[in-house]
């Protein structure tokens, strides 16, 4: 079985990676709202990937990396909303620095 230059270049991590990261980094960014998170999630994307490859043909690969995204960003929302978006704050009282968690409004030291 004969392997195309398309197919072949689809089954080189690092070139999926260059092909595919930023459209899924815009893509899970606007999902999530968060740049960083989406970075996050999409660096989660490739280490999968990493583990399952190859994946196939190009159009395979930008197929699983769309699906794989998009449920990691509906889980890491899913997650906000049953956790609440934890704030950290640095105070200073006595002259010691100390962190609070802001749980939903409320701050528990």
């Amino acid at each position: 079985m004969e392997t195309t230059g398309a197919t072949a270049e689809a089954t080189d991590l690092g070139t999926a990676f260059r092909d595919h990261m930023p459209w899924l980094h815009r893509r899970i960014a606007l999902i999530v709202g968060d740049p960083e998170e989406a970075s996050d999630i999409v660096q989660e994307v490739f280490l999968r990937a990493m583990s399952r490859w190859p994946l196939g043909s190009r159009d395979d690969v930008a197929r699983w990396c769309s699906t794989v995204g998009i449920r990691l960003a509906i889980d890491e929302i899913r997650r906000r909303r049953r956790w609440g978006f934890l704030h950290l704050e640095r105070r200073t009282l006595n002259g010691r620095s100390t962190s609070t968690l802001i749980f939903g409004g409320r701050s528990r030291a």
